[in-house]
């Protein structure tokens, strides 16, 4: 998904489709797009020295509301691309094929027999590549979407297939399973255990993402921190917030971070936070005290119980006295310091503290980890779990900003 991430330079062709994509971006940014919106399945083509990206831009759930389009260039170095050209051809995941006589065709998955179907077919249909008009209606050339032998799922209306002939396929035909061996793979994983970004570099380092593109200048990088300076939006918005995320990548998951921070109202809150949308997060933060604005407190906010259960979709919000030597009062300049922590395993996230001086982290709460997969009001939120941190004055301005140092990723099993 594009409409949620940084945009960036590089020389990298890999890069490209963000970098193209970050102009047009631009002119979505003063619209909100709903959660699970945005650009999907960028695919980049290339013939007769042209670059091609074709891709999808939707904000609904109506297949034939959903508009797919074609950004060119001649040199994918320059990051100089055509505006958006629209297609006529509903349907998700559009792609390009040039036959050998010239002629331009054009593929999309669309529902079989309404929108409530899931886009379980592949139509086809000849391309003008000068218009995005359709010269020939879309035909219906796959079915199998569905009852195909090999089925990738992320909801009952939304799957993808490998047909098995002239495919490769994995575990030697088998049924696949959580753990299958395969010789050609190292017998130990290559993706490093501990990440950390110590904000020394003067942007930030690729894989942080913001919940749209921000309109302000909200976010800075100076003395080896982040400084957020929080918004009127809150974390329910969908976009306007100081709210910086990177994905959960592994099931054990560790994320921690230095902060400090000095509330003066009883409004302002900064903190880290376990993300899926702006329906579905929890976070641990500093506040001013419920009973004692003067102080400064942690606070957890979670969600109670099971999905499903007797109390679905309930928050808690528990208020925590800074230990000796991390409180502060708002009528003293010093900011409150402490190391904040999020948890995950397969089963829970846990939320805690530890203290400058100390490795020890204490847990305050715990939610179960149902809570954290995709979801949004009965549907899917294609964007999955993340983890950052965020400042925001819940309705009010916030003059003190918050600072962040030295976070650290540790992926387990612990």
């Amino acid at each position: 998904r594009i409409g949620e991430q940084n945009s960036y330079k590089s020389s990298d062709p890999r890069t490209e489709s963000h970098e193209a994509f970050y102009s047009y971006i631009q002119l979505l940014r003063d619209g909100q797009l709903m959660t699970t919106s945005g650009i999907f399945a960028p695919t980049i083509r290339y013939n007769n020295g042209t670059f091609y990206i074709v891709t999808t831009y939707t904000d609904t759930f109506l297949p034939f509301e959903q508009n797919s389009f074609i950004i060119t260039t001649d040199d994918i170095f320059s990051n100089n691309w055509t505006q958006p050209m629209y297609l006529d051809q509903a349907g998700i995941d559009p792609d390009l094929f040039w036959d050998t006589d010239g002629t331009v065709y054009l593929n999309t998955g669309c529902p079989e027999s309404g929108p409530e179907g899931g886009n379980s077919t592949i139509f086809q249909s000849k391309l003008d590549l000068t218009t995005g008009h359709s010269l020939t209606q879309p035909k219906l050339i796959y079915r199998s979407y569905l009852p195909a032998p090999i089925r990738l799922k992320t909801s009952m209306a939304h799957n993808s297939s490998a047909a098995r002939h002239g495919w490769p396929l994995a575990n030697e035909g088998k049924l696949i399973t959580l753990d299958m061996w395969d010789p050609n793979l190292p017998s130990q994983s290559n993706v490093s255990k501990v990440l950390v970004d110590d904000f020394s570099a003067p942007s930030l380092q690729l894989g942080w993402e913001f919940r749209a593109t921000p309109s302000r200048p909200w976010w800075r990088i100076e003395n080896d921190s982040m400084v957020l300076r929080g918004t009127v939006a809150t974390l329910s918005a969908l976009d306007g917030m100081a709210l910086v995320l990177g994905k959960q990548d592994a099931l054990f998951y560790d994320f921690s971070v230095d902060m400090s921070f000095n509330p003066t109202l009883p409004t302002h809150e900064a903190g880290i936070v376990a993300w899926v949308n702006d329906l579905y997060h929890n976070t641990i933060s500093l506040v001013q005290c419920q009973d004692q604005t003067n102080a400064t407190c942690l606070r957890t906010l979670t969600t109670v119980g099971e999905r499903g259960g007797e109390f679905d979709g309930n928050t808690t919000t528990i208020y925590y006295p800074l230990p000796t030597g991390l409180s502060n009062t708002t009528q003293s300049t010093s900011a409150a310091n402490v190391r904040l922590h999020i948890r995950a395993t397969p089963e829970t996230y846990q939320l805690g503290y530890s203290m400058p001086s100390d490795n020890a982290t204490t847990w305050l709460t715990a939610y179960t980890a149902s809570w954290m997969a995709p979801h949004y009001e009965c549907r899917i939120s294609w964007q999955g779990a993340r983890m950052g941190m965020y400042a925001t004055g819940s309705g009010v301005v916030m003059l003190e900003e918050a600072v962040f140092r030295n976070v650290e990723v540790v992926r387990g099993p612990y």
